[in-house]
């Protein structure tokens, strides 16, 4: 199986991941922070959909049509606060990330041969090739990164919500 192949078909796997990750998760539990500089669940779906629309599917259709055009500037750190001053809903989030990820899944499954090896000259904090395989193998860890943060986002909120309930029987964290 190809990279390209491969990274679609885990990418469609982890759309509905990411959507029953989400289901069920109501307001307070949304926004909850575990310290005041960390994410909330609301804040990696806003993330999730940022990250659809302007880095992975952006930089890598520039890449594989002309490597030598600048990426789109990307500010995901202010993306988080904007948002959240804006009062975005996570179900919102969820929803421009759900239709962002099957609109990328339908782009990748209609390349046919892309060069994978096309690189881009990327210049922040030093200059770094990064090949149009390479992009696809970050998306890709993207997501796996983001499903480890929503779990124990989730897990700490169990523990927080419900202190006078030992979950040591599940087994260690």
């Amino acid at each position: 199986m190809s990279l390209l192949n491969h990274v679609a078909d885990q990418l469609a796997s982890n759309q509905a991941a990411f959507a029953a990750l989400f289901h069920g998760v109501w307001a307070a539990w949304s926004e909850w922070q575990p310290a005041p500089e960390a994410w909330s669940l609301r804040d990696v779906a806003g993330h999730l959909f940022d990250e659809e629309r302007f880095d992975f599917r952006a930089r890598l259709r520039l890449t594989l049509e002309d490597p030598n055009q600048p990426w789109p500037a990307i500010e995901p750190e202010r993306w988080v606060i904007e948002r959240r001053a804006a009062a975005i809903t996570l179900q919102d989030a969820v929803a421009g990330f759900q239709a962002e990820r099957s609109a990328s899944i339908a782009w990748l499954r209609s390349l046919s041969d892309p060069p994978l090896l096309a690189a881009h000259d990327h210049h922040v904090g030093g200059q770094l090739v990064v090949r149009a395989g390479d992009l696809l193998s970050n998306w890709l860890a993207h997501d796996h990164l983001h499903l480890r943060q929503i779990n124990e986002l989730k897990y700490a909120w169990l523990v927080r919500s419900y202190p006078e309930w030992d979950v040591r029987y599940a087994g260690d964290w």
